[in-house]
């Protein structure tokens, strides 16, 4: 990893059509937080916390959470595009607010 980059925003699906879809992709969001750490970096993935105190089925509550996370995506070095699954409506979100910011955007499998 570049030396630069210290906080890395992970950018991946978490809205799901079931409870074992959900579970997959919150699996892979935390693997990706463990490789950013494991490369020295601080990674930060809002959707692993973020629903445990907001309802993700709420519009208004949703619509916060990903306002909270691109808060923080705009302190953070890099967002790494996790791509595995694709890419969600939120995830496109994510990606603009990078591209606006001038956030370096890596994309990870």
């Amino acid at each position: 990893m570049n030396d630069r980059i210290k906080a890395v925003f992970i950018c991946s699906p978490f809205k799901a059509n079931s409870e074992e879809r959900r579970a997959e992709y919150r699996r892979y969001a935390q693997e990706m937080a463990l490789s950013a750490l494991q490369e020295g970096a601080a990674p930060y993935a809002p959707h692993l916390y973020l629903p445990d105190i907001l309802d993700d089925e709420d519009a208004l509550a949703r619509r916060k959470g990903i306002l909270a996370g691109i808060e923080f995506l705009t302190r953070c070095d890099a967002l790494w595009l996790c791509t595995r699954y694709g890419i969600s409506n939120g995830m496109r979100k994510e990606i603009s607010a990078a591209q606006r910011n001038g956030i370096r955007i890596i994309e990870k499998k």
